[in-house]
């Protein structure tokens, strides 16, 4: 019974295609939709192209606060936040590209030195034909990775015993060896919120499992975690399509499901990745608002800059109230 369960999807995405085994999985270079800029290659746009920190200042410019005519809460970027891990991740080089900062810069520069620069290095890539390929670290499924992990290795330190994940007596993911907490992606631990979905839905994985065993007491180990594992992978992506989504898109937007088609490559594309689902990075707000055990409105709101799980000390608590049963 094992094998039949283990058989079900490779933790790395191998196999997910039935015709193209490799499409999608760990490691795999992304696609282009469109043709790569040759006077981009060794640089970060071509020397005759604006700056790019003069861009952002006209572009983020921002004079007010905004918000979504729905009323949408914070739960609608961390959701998009969430799911990202689950698709891409472009590591870095050791290619150092620092973007210059104009004289002046009111964030960056302002003491009008003129020679402050922002930190960047270039992705990680493969030189193929004079062109820039860039792999992808994760699976590029919407398979539940960011909880799971993407490798055998990552996913090694996470799982537990009897069909469970690795989580600890809060019910949070243990931490590595310099304090953050590990999950299926590296990224778990960069805010509350995010870490937020991590714990729920490792929660999640332990009731399911609890769920099987008690329903059918034979069930093995590995039989336990798979079917949990599918069960999770099967929430998030219905939570994506049925809710996130159509409140992105509009509703109808997507249409009905047509069936699969074994043409297209699943694999995230360049576009994607570095351009098309960073405008969630537009949805943030500056503030995290928090609710009270009783539903109630939390007395102070979390500033985002302070929402970092670094000094997690100073927010464990107010998680574990979060999640209280």
């Amino acid at each position: 019974m094992s094998e039949v369960y283990n058989a079900w999807r490779a933790i790395n995405g191998a196999g997910d295609h039935p015709a193209n085994g490799d499409w999608g999985i760990t490691g795999a270079l992304e696609i282009r939709l469109t043709e790569a800029d040759p006077d981009a290659y060794g640089g970060l746009a071509g020397g005759d192209r604006p700056n790019p920190r003069a861009i952002s200042n006209v572009v983020s410019h921002q004079t007010e606060e905004t918000e979504t005519h729905e009323g949408f809460s914070d739960m609608l970027w961390s959701w998009g936040q969430f799911v990202d891990p689950d698709l891409d991740i472009t590591g870095e080089s050791e290619d150092a590209a620092p973007i210059a900062v104009l004289t002046g810069d009111p964030d960056f520069d302002p003491l009008g030195t003129g020679e402050a620069t922002i930190g960047f290095h270039l992705s990680n890539h493969t030189d193929i034909g004079g062109e820039r390929a860039h792999p992808n670290a994760i699976t590029s499924y919407l398979d539940a990775s960011m909880v799971y992990g993407s490798s055998e290795d990552q996913h090694a330190t996470i799982r537990g015993d009897g069909g469970k994940m690795l989580i600890d007596e809060d019910g949070f993911f243990p931490k590595d060896s310099a304090g953050q907490y590990m999950g299926g992606d590296v990224r778990s631990g960069e805010n509350v919120g995010l870490t937020s979905f991590h714990a729920a839905f490792a929660r999640e994985h332990t009731r399911i499992v609890d769920e099987l065993a008690e329903r059918d007491p034979s069930l093995s180990d590995e039989a336990l975690y798979t079917l949990a594992r599918r069960v999770v992978k099967t929430e998030i992506q219905k939570i994506t399509y049925d809710e996130f989504l159509p409140k992105i898109l509009g509703e109808g937007a997507l249409g009905d499901y047509g069936g699969f088609d074994a043409d297209v490559n699943p694999t995230v594309s360049v576009e994607f990745s570095t351009a098309a689902f960073r405008f969630g990075h537009t949805l943030l707000s500056p503030t995290i608002q928090r609710l009270a055990e009783n539903g109630g409105d939390a007395a102070d709101a979390l500033e985002l800059r302070e929402a970092s799980l670094i000094q997690w000390c100073l927010l464990k608590l107010a998680l574990i109230q979060f999640f209280a049963a």
